[in-house]
């Protein structure tokens, strides 16, 4: 059976707030029809809840960034961006999971050319020293 390009984009769950149906929405705009199945989903719904509680410390760091220097202020600020840069992560690893991003549907490849490798590496066995000038054959 061919897959449909359109087909099979799910809603969002209801239980979803208002965010977390935005980023599920772009997420499943950004993928081919049919590609998030039941398992993708779990992963898709986890990766929603990050993208908010990561848009909600952002705008908790902006407040902070208003208090200047208050010393709590920094110390929290720099608590909060520590856990902005661990939900982040856990976003890209969610969405590279889910093939979400152009870049993570993309075969590795080398940059060089075929050419500019060169034949390889040699193997063990066709290794061989030099012989030195002075020494007789």
């Amino acid at each position: 059976m061919p897959m449909l390009p359109g087909k099979g984009r799910p809603a969002p769950p209801k239980a979803l707030d208002q965010v977390e149906a935005r980023a599920w929405n772009d997420v499943i705009d950004a993928l081919p029809g049919q590609w998030v199945d039941a398992a993708a989903q779990l992963v898709l719904r986890r990766v929603a809840a990050q993208v908010a509680i990561a848009e909600r410390v952002e705008a908790r760091l902006r407040d902070l960034a208003l208090m200047d220097d208050d010393p709590d202020a920094l110390a929290a600020e720099a608590q909060l961006a520590a856990m902005h840069r661990e939900t982040g992560k856990s976003i890209v690893h969610g969405l590279t999971a889910l093939r979400a991003t152009p870049r993570s549907r993309m075969a590795p490849r080398e940059g060089r050319s075929k050419f500019e490798r060169g034949p390889g590496a040699f193997r063990p066995w066709e290794i061989v020293a030099r012989k030195s000038d002075g020494q007789a054959s």
